[in-house]
Formats: C-alpha cells, structure tokens, sequence
C-alpha cells in the first residue's frame, strides 16, 4: 500500500464512519467537534484523501466525536493479520501487523507483560491507573455482593457462601492496599476531581505535547532531540522537527511523528499523549476541543485502548461498540487461535497414551473453536488468511522496541 493508498483508507473509514453514526455531512462532524483544527473544508479533504498529513489533534478529535478508538481508524482491522502501511512510518515499523500495532499502541501485549522496574515511569503509572480502575470496580461488586448475603441470611443459612465472599473481599482489599503503595512509589496523585471542578489551564496542546516529549525525552535517557532523532532513523521526523516539537513551534504534529517518537521512547502513545500522575483529575492535554473537556486520563485511556475487558469497560450506559471496534475486539480473540492452528504445541514421542488422547480432544476443540470463528469474522468482514498464506519472518513486537536502556546512556542534562 502506498502513502496515498492509506490517506485514502484513512479517507473512507472516517466516511463510513461519520455515516454510521448519523452525521449527514462532514459539516455536521465540523460542529459536533467543534475545534477549529478540525473545519469542514479539512474534513472533506481528508474523506476524500487529498489531505496528505494528518495532525495528531485532527485524529484525536475525529475520533471522540465518533465515539470510536483511533485505532480503529488508523488501522484496518477486517485485515488484522496483514501489515500496516501508515503514511510517514520507518523502518522499526515495517511488516508490523494491524494485531501487533494495536497491542504496542493500547500497551495491552509486551508493554503490560514487562516488569515494573523495566517500565518507563509513564508506563508504570498508566498500568497502575488501570489496575486501581479495576480494582476499585471489583471492590463495589464485592461489597454489593457481601451485602446482598448479609441481607438474605434471615430467608437461608448460606455462611459458607458468606465466609466466601468476604475472604475474596479481603483479597480485594489487599491488591488494592499494594497498588495504593505502588502509586505513592511513582509519585501518582490519586485525589478524584470534584463534580465542579474544571480545568483552567490555557496553555496550547502543542506547547502541551512539545513540554511532554523534551521531559520524557530527558527521562527515557536522550540528552539530546539529535540523539532521539538518530534512534527514530526517520527522515521524516528530523532533528529539527523534534526542537521544534518540544519548543511549541510547531503547531501540528502529526500522526507519524507522534508514533515514531512513542516508539523510540519505549512508550505507548497513550502514555506520551496524557499524564497518569493524575489518572482521576481532569486531564491536563489542553488545546483541545470541547468534547475533551474535563475528561480524567483514566477515561482517555479507556476510550484510546477501548478494551474487550469487561471489567474495564463496564459502564451503566454501555451500548454496542461501532463495527470498526467489534472487529478490533474479534481479531484480538481470534489471534489466539489461529496461533494454535499454525504452530500446534508439540507433543513428545515418550507422552503417554492418556496424554495423547488428551491432546487430540484438545486439538479437536480448538479446530471446532475456530471453526465458528472463522464463520464469525466472515460475517463481521474480517479477512483470515489461511496457514499456508499467512506472512512468514516477521520480527516479535518486544525485538521492535529500539530504545536503549537509560543506564547505558550518560545522566540527561
């Protein structure tokens, strides 16, 4: 796929988009957004794809007023299995899949999977911030359920079941106590903003961005914008273009530039785009539209990895996500899968009979699996390619994250 190709699939997603969500013209997706960053006259350039850079504010604000992730419009997710080709992208991005750009970009794969203290500070806080998310949900759900068998205990002696759930309650409590400590060790304010409370702050989202990339810069161990350009390897993102980034002058990152430097940071983009020392206060990205006001970043987050997880996602309001996400949530269940039909797990020539027999059931329920799977994502437009096709040699996300260790680089200055 060329640039061109993929502007102009960016193009018709947002088209499709805006038409499902019942917005007449790309005037009507103008006024919702309400930012002018994003006019009606950039919209219709970029539904017919003769818009050839894309700021990152553009997508960002598209996106929300379609209630829809950005990766579900930067990324086409009826190809999961295929490789992106996004306009402006290097070489550390080349043949990556849409399934392992959704994982790195939603820091739902390698980046949840690494230890604490080989995260990023910013990766650390945004991986707290969920799981305190989690947790404080669990807890309501339990303490409603140690209630409900308080309540019930006149009608029928269920101590058992009582004991149960108060046990789990306690465990509960105790994940939460250590995520509690866990965030005072990353200096995280937790406070909760107040139904009042609305941010003031005036300053631009570029100025915003620019503070952001020079500090995590400095903290991901570059002293210099010279040495982030030479560990992005992009000719599109120069030495010049990151001074001018972190020194506000420039006024519309793009799309491209803000993955490449993501990606040379061994951050994800949602820990580069909003700060999780704050996860529940409203969020401190200013310059943005109207329908990011007064959104915490633990909120932002939700919306920019939109997780399957129903833990994560469960809203009292929650409403059947766009066919641009259902086929997102699909590919990733589906992966699993096709994984097993490609690369069965091996079974040695000393197993044992009962263990083959076990084996073959096992086998036999994953092709039954699959099979309605693959009926499944027919329906949703999903293209599976079949093991023979699929792409071979493709390097492992984690192989991708070219960023060197801070403690083989000198103090920042």
């Amino acid at each position: 796929m060329t640039q061109e190709a993929w502007v102009a699939a960016f193009g018709r997603r947002v088209k499709d988009a805006r038409a499902a969500r019942g917005f007449r013209s790309s005037l009507d997706l103008a006024k919702a957004i309400g930012n002018g960053a994003v006019s009606h006259n950039v919209l219709r350039n970029i539904e017919s794809g003769r818009k050839a850079e894309l700021s990152i504010v553009q997508v960002l604000e598209i996106a929300m007023a379609l209630e829809v992730t950005p990766l579900a419009l930067i990324v086409d997710f009826s190809r999961p299995f295929e490789p992106i080709d996004i306009q402006g992208l290097g070489p550390v991005f080349s043949r990556m899949t849409a399934l392992e750009f959704d994982r790195w970009f939603a820091a739902s794969g390698v980046e949840a999977d690494r230890e604490p203290n080989a995260r990023p500070l910013e990766m650390s806080r945004l991986m707290v911030s969920r799981q305190l998310a989690e947790s404080s949900w669990l807890q309501s759900v339990r303490r409603e359920s140690i209630q409900k068998a308080v309540d019930d205990k006149g009608k029928y002696d269920a101590p058992q079941h009582f004991d149960h759930l108060r046990a789990a309650n306690y465990e509960v409590d105790d994940a939460f106590d250590s995520l509690l400590a866990a965030a005072a060790d990353l200096t995280m304010n937790l406070r909760i903003a107040t139904s009042n409370e609305h941010t003031t702050d005036e300053v631009t989202f570029p100025t915003y961005l620019g503070a952001r990339i020079r500090r995590l810069r400095k903290e991901a161990g570059f002293r210099s914008a010279a040495e982030l350009t030479a560990e992005i390897g992009n000719p599109h993102v120069s030495e010049s273009v990151i001074r001018n980034l972190e020194s506000g002058r420039k006024t519309d990152a793009s799309l491209a530039q803000v993955l490449e430097i993501s990606m040379a940071m061994g951050l994800s983009p949602v820990a580069l785009l909003f700060d999780f020392s704050t996860p529940f206060l409203p969020s401190r990205a200013p310059g943005l539209g109207p329908l990011f006001d007064n959104r915490p970043a633990q909120e932002l987050d939700l919306w920019l990895s939109a997780p399957s997880n129903p833990v994560r996602f469960a809203t009292d309001d929650y409403r059947k996500p766009p066919l641009e996400v259902q086929q997102m949530h699909f590919a990733r269940g589906l992966e699993p899968w096709i994984r097993l039909r490609d690369e069965p797990p091996p079974l040695g020539e000393s197993a044992s009979e009962e263990l083959r027999r076990q084996h073959r059931a096992a086998q036999l329920f994953a092709d039954e699996t699959l099979g309605w799977m693959l009926r499944d994502a027919a329906n949703l437009g999903i293209v599976v390619p079949s093991s023979q096709s699929r792409p071979t040699g493709r390097t492992p996300l984690r192989d991708r994250f070219k960023r060197k260790s801070a403690r083989n680089r000198a103090s920042p200055t």
